[in-house]
């Protein structure tokens, strides 16, 4: 039977929205049945066209919900290269409201770029790199790991993915705003975000992103804040995950965990003691995310902390970091 839908926390309380609900209220045995034309879908996937799509959501073998909704692929490199695209899911906010939800109607997927078992691990990789930018910053964008079940003319294909908060959800959950225009640089960010976010990139080994020109980051503007924040968001290119369909000519040429590059030139000796105390405090909290994730195999757990562990060396220590940045006075 349908579960019931609990009140959010918000103060104006409101319903969750369907993300909010499959996040905050189910458990980790989740799947979404799909039923679409995936053939014509895959053969139009550079023109981001809808499909009429039938969608289910199961727990644990039960079946919560049933929406018909339209499905259409997304995002950029993996929308061209990877062989199962990146979806977005639209519903009918009248169908939402409905059923008690929220009528926000947007549903982001991310999905293993290549099919079979064994490349499962990718995609489990990049959803934890989510999970340590949380213990990071609260402002990390929430994933969901669930199977995926494609359904065309009977024939089922199988993946594993997760929903993505999008920026309207973010913006909602943080009671700020999404800044989306104007010109923005480094400089112009709250400086310990902007550093705590540069060296979690410097940690997982990825260059895929620029602030200047809005590349896999959000800028968002708190109340409390007087700077942006940055919010880095697609990790497929960092070095910990080590894709498959990676093109070394990309504008932003990715990085193995072996010559990863810090991508600021020069740190004080004041903001480094206070990255360096903020990086230790919550170590063992990255430690522990990294162990509860049950969804990662032992060889993929072992290389990523190892490689966190590689990263404190360096953090920790003048000699080794100042072969990645100059640091001042």
């Amino acid at each position: 039977g349908n579960r019931i839908i609990l009140q959010s926390n918000k103060s104006n309380e409101q319903n969750r929205n369907l993300f909010e609900y499959i996040v905050e209220v189910l458990g980790d045995d989740i799947r979404m049945e799909l039923f679409f034309d995936y053939d014509s879908l895959l053969t139009t996937k550079i023109d981001e066209a809808y499909f009429d799509c039938h969608f289910k959501l199961i727990e644990s073998d039960e079946e919560l919900y049933e929406l018909d909704s339209r499905v259409r692929t997304r995002g950029n490199m993996r929308k061209a290269v990877c062989a199962v695209p990146p979806l977005k899911l639209d519903f009918k906010k009248k169908h939402l409201r409905s059923l008690g939800f929220a009528s926000y109607d947007r549903l982001k997927l991310a999905l293993q770029c290549l099919p079979g078992e064994e490349n499962h691990h990718f995609l489990a990789k990049e959803k934890i790199l989510y999970d340590l930018y949380s213990c990071i910053d609260t402002l990390a964008l929430r994933t969901k790991l669930c199977r995926f079940d494609i359904i065309d003319d009977g024939n089922l294909s199988p993946y594993l993915g997760f929903v993505l908060e999008d920026e309207n959800i973010l913006s909602q959950r943080i009671d700020g705003a999404v800044v989306e225009q104007g010109i923005i640089r480094n400089e112009g960010l709250d400086r310990m975000a902007f550093l705590k976010m540069a060296f979690f990139q410097f940690l997982i080994a990825n260059n895929d992103w620029s602030v200047a020109q809005r590349h896999n980051i959000i800028t968002v503007k708190l109340k409390s804040v007087d700077r942006l924040v940055p919010i880095p968001y697609d990790f497929d290119y960092a070095g910990l995950i080590n894709q498959k369909y990676i093109k070394p000519e990309a504008e932003f040429p990715p990085m193995t965990v072996e010559d990863r590059k810090l991508r600021l030139t020069t740190i004080d000796e004041a903001e480094l003691e206070a990255l360096r105390d903020f990086y230790n405090r919550i170590r063992p909290t990255l430690t522990t995310k990294l162990e509860a994730a049950a969804y990662l195999n032992t060889d993929d757990r072992q290389f990523i902390s190892d490689e966190i562990s590689d990263f404190y060396d360096i953090l920790n220590s003048d000699k080794q970091l100042r072969k990645f940045i100059q640091i001042t006075k």
